[in-house]
């Protein structure tokens, strides 16, 4: 599996590149990206708003069961560049060791002040999260740790 950061499509591929299969997962809570993606980028006036247009796919990973994980960000700029912040809503689905369906769009929650970084060991979910702590001109540090646990989804038709 393959996907590319301005893309909602994951690529099933041989070893040697063909494609076999592209896999479409549904947008119920984040942005998605939508199908004038290009247009819009081409005509879009930078103003440092171009990254709130539309999800980008920040990373595939696999669970024991043989599910695939697939995270988005929905980038928000605060403030006027080029000294506003990127902030991100992430958010996290799994589709079916099968690729049929999938369990899409659960929010993941962090401090949202730096831009977040995330893998997934086994069923787990680990999150570097960190705070700006002005007060003592420093910074606070935390591995939040999230159990993945599909039981309670609504398992959604993939496109």
């Amino acid at each position: 599996m393959s996907a590319m950061g301005g893309l909602n499509e994951i690529f099933l591929s041989t070893w040697d590149g063909q494609v076999v299969d592209t896999l479409d997962p549904p947008a119920v809570r984040r942005r998605g990206v939508p199908d004038d993606i290009q247009q819009r980028l081409d005509s879009y006036e930078f103003r440092g708003s171009a990254h709130e247009v539309s999800s980008g796919l920040e990373g595939l990973y696999r669970l024991s069961d043989g599910a695939t994980v697939v995270f988005h960000h929905d980038a928000t700029l605060e403030g006027e560049p080029p000294h506003g912040t990127i902030t991100a809503d992430i958010y996290l689905s799994v589709i079916a060791p099968d690729r049929k369906t999938a369990c899409v769009d659960a929010p993941v929650p962090y401090f949202k002040e730096l831009r977040p970084i995330h893998t997934v060991v086994r069923d787990t979910v680990f999150l570097l999260d960190r705070r700006l702590n002005e007060a003592e001109d420093g910074l606070e540090t935390w591995v939040r740790m999230y159990r993945i646990d599909v039981s309670a989804c609504t398992w959604l038709e993939m496109g």
